[in-house]
């Protein structure tokens, strides 16, 4: 009586598992060198994201294949007789296309502000770099007084067209940013 309730627990177990438990692993050496690159690279992406939330850093957003996560460390730095303050970033390239992220409106503190972005993502990669706010168009000489930065963006790819002009991959914003 055992051996058959045994028997009969192993088959409804059976039964109840997803057909997709017993689904074989891709044959990888199928796959194009491309196609094992780009595999690899979203994979990579993939954990970093993971860790990256693990970590406590907050995703700013994600669209479109395109992830910006901020880090935290953020700093004032002087260029060229000018302080700016930067706001470290992880950009997550999921696309098949080099980026560029641009600021279409920024303030900081309810005052426009002028930005630079972060340029030439590789396609699948992904890169710590900072966007950049001068301080004195908000009238501070340091991060204390920063209350909020408000940013719409832009994702560019990072192809020209004949005409000058770069393709949209997405536009985000705006998206607020409180510092107190």
């Amino acid at each position: 009586m055992k051996k058959l309730l045994s028997v009969c627990l192993i088959l409804l177990m059976l039964i109840a598992i997803p057909c997709e438990a017993f689904a074989e692993t891709p044959d990888l050496s199928a796959l194009s060198n491309d196609e094992l690159r780009t595999l690899i690279d979203r994979a990579r992406n993939e954990l970093a994201s993971r860790e990256l939330r693990a970590n406590g850093n907050t995703l700013l957003f994600d669209q479109d294949g395109v992830q910006v996560h901020l880090t935290g460390n953020n700093s004032v730095v002087d260029f060229g007789g000018y302080l700016y303050f930067q706001l470290e970033v992880v950009v997550v390239n999921d696309t098949a296309t080099d980026i560029s992220i641009v600021g279409d409106s920024v303030s900081m503190n309810g005052m426009k502000v002028s930005f630079f972005g972060v340029g030439g993502v590789p396609a699948g990669k992904r890169a710590k770099d900072c966007f950049k706010f001068l301080l004195s168009d908000a009238g501070l000489s340091g991060m204390e007084g920063i209350e909020d930065i408000e940013l719409s963006l832009t994702v560019l790819s990072d192809e020209f067209h004949d005409d000058g002009h770069m393709d949209t991959i997405c536009s985000v914003g705006p998206v607020t940013v409180f510092f107190k």
